[in-house]
Formats: C-alpha cells, structure tokens, sequence
C-alpha cells in the first residue's frame, strides 16, 4: 500500500492522496476567502519590500497572484498521512475541476516516482 486515497477533511477537498507515508499530495477548490487572503499577502508583501517571486518560492513555486480555482499541494507527512511540514513542496493552480484532478493525479505520479527512487 504506497498509494492510498485518503478520505476528505473538508468540502473543498477534491483529492488527497498518501505516497508511502512519506508525502499527501491534497488538492482543494480555492474559497473566496483564500483568494482574498492571498490578495491581502501580496499588498502587504509590496509594503514592506518583499519580491513576490521569493514569496512563491517558500511555498513550492506557488505564485500567490495566481487566482485559479483550485489547487494542489505536496507536504511532507507520516505515516498516517499527517502533514508533519507544512512548508510545500509543490504547489500548482488550475482554473477547472477536471484539471485539477489530472494535475492531482501527476502530482501523484512525480512524489510517487520520488518516493521509489528514495530521493528527496
């Protein structure tokens, strides 16, 4: 059992998927209030200096103006599938349900190729 689907936490989940306790690939429908508190991340970042390009490497390339619908992310996990860093590893935007669960489903496929090759 390295791939399990793991049951929802919330509604706006779409996907969440354990890689061999190792890492959860979770993928999301993006609520207004994300979308706003993204916006909010983003001016405050401009006030005080900060380059939104170093802002979206600390979250796994996730560029925080980005304002797709939905959402996947990598975290670090353990077995249990409990995010034990939550600092991600990769995170990608889509602006519909169906590439969502595609993207959910590569993202998948990468971590897991990852986890074999026990590299990361």
């Amino acid at each position: 059992m390295e791939i399990k689907q793991m049951p929802s936490e919330n509604p706006d989940q779409v996907k969440r998927t354990l890689i061999g306790g190792k890492y959860v690939v979770s993928t999301i429908q993006r609520t207004m209030e994300l979308k706003l508190l993204d916006l909010m991340i983003v001016k405050h970042a401009k006030q005080i200096g900060l380059d939104e390009d170093e802002i979206a490497a600390e979250r796994g390339g996730l560029s925080l103006s980005d304002p797709g619908g939905y959402e996947s992310m990598v975290f670090e996990c353990d077995a249990d599938g409990k995010v034990t860093n939550w600092t991600e590893l990769k995170g990608v935007r889509y602006d519909s349900r169906e590439a969502a669960e595609l993207g959910h489903d590569e993202l998948v496929n990468i971590y897991y190729e990852e986890y074999s090759n026990g590299t990361s």
